[in-house]
């Protein structure tokens, strides 16, 4: 066993809970005040650009956002509310598995143990901070990017210790 695969630590049973219930916090929380349909609200300048292109299949403004386009797609085609509510939707589910995962990489980290209370306030605490809980609920590049960010940093941390 290599040095780094011996300070491995994997998530922890209580973490993995503490995660899933602020996810499942923030998502309860998103979803009441996320918004009905398009705003302008919360600097959602984009929110319609961005709806219209994914319900249409086209191509938003430069740079295009294919990513956001494709997840749209997935999410678009869910059954219940408006389009633009369902982008909503993936904004809120997209900033909460980011929050998650940010935690998640907290808890893999090296050294002492980080135990459920830290990984729930550190998952609440990103999830709502103002600036991130704002793009949480409109239609934007934001959330995903978020969740993006948040799984290469939790994959960082793991390989960077060989796991």
């Amino acid at each position: 066993m290599s040095v780094l695969n011996s300070r491995i630590r994997p998530l922890a049973d209580e973490s993995e809970w503490a995660i899933g219930l602020a996810v499942i916090l923030l998502l309860l929380v998103y979803l009441a005040t996320m918004a009905p349909t398009i705003t302008w609200a919360h600097h959602g300048a984009d929110s319609g650009d961005l709806a219209t292109a994914v319900a249409l299949g086209r191509i938003p403004h430069p740079p295009g956002c294919p990513t956001y386009l494709l997840l749209g797609e997935l999410f678009i085609h869910w059954p219940g509310g408006e389009p633009a509510w369902r982008l909503n939707l993936m904004s809120a589910v997209m900033a909460a598995g980011g929050a998650a995962l940010a935690a998640a990489a907290l808890c893999a980290l090296p050294g002492e143990a980080v135990g459920p209370l830290p990984a729930l306030v550190a998952a609440l605490g990103l999830g709502l901070a103002p600036l991130f809980w704002s793009q949480a609920l409109i239609a934007e590049v934001y959330a995903p990017a978020a969740f993006f960010v948040g799984l290469v940093l939790y994959l960082a941390v793991r390989g960077g210790m060989g796991g």
